[in-house]
């Protein structure tokens, strides 16, 4: 398998909990919402939790967190975090 290159550097991880038989859901929602963000497949575990890196250029973030507080309404989501908040927690 071909190694993912790291994000541009105008890009913000987030990390997002949820099961990983919605993963395929979000990603398609997020791809109905203009491409807004990239929602990367491969899970890493984050206090004990699988979560999920969605890749978001800053001026998209208000809208990004948006798509998932109604995605919330939909299927479970645990955590969502900036991966610069999460950094030291780990």
């Amino acid at each position: 398998m071909a190694e993912i290159p790291p994000p541009p550097q105008d890009t913000l991880t987030l990390l997002i909990e949820v099961d990983k038989d919605n993963i395929h859901f979000v990603d398609n929602i997020f791809k109905s919402h203009d491409n807004i963000a990239q929602v990367r497949r491969d899970y890493r575990v984050f206090q004990g939790r699988p979560c999920y890196e969605i890749l978001v250029p800053p001026q998209l973030l208000e809208e990004t967190y948006s798509v998932i507080e109604r995605l919330k309404d939909l299927i479970p989501i645990g955590i969502v975090k900036l991966l610069a908040e999460t950094q030291e927690s780990e």
